[in-house]
């Protein structure tokens, strides 16, 4: 799961990258592709811590007690 989330904020660095370049040299420009980018590493950040809390030991154990079907991984 780790090389997974790892590969996902390379691709995103890597796409961002390229948007970057190819702005018109303003700030305006770079500030937004920058802040899209930083948006997008949380986001999978998120989603990562997410899982695995979903694989912890006492969320899991909750889950279960409430009757929810957990994903599997």
């Amino acid at each position: 799961m780790r090389s997974f989330i790892t590969m996902s904020h390379c691709c995103i660095h890597s796409l961002f990258d390229h948007r970057r370049s190819l702005c018109d040299g303003s700030r305006l420009c770079r500030a937004r592709v920058s802040l899209s980018e930083a948006w997008a590493q949380l986001r999978v950040s998120l989603y990562a811590l997410y899982l695995y809390l979903l694989q912890s030991g006492p969320v899991k154990y909750f889950l279960q007690g409430s009757g929810q079907v957990l994903p599997q991984m």
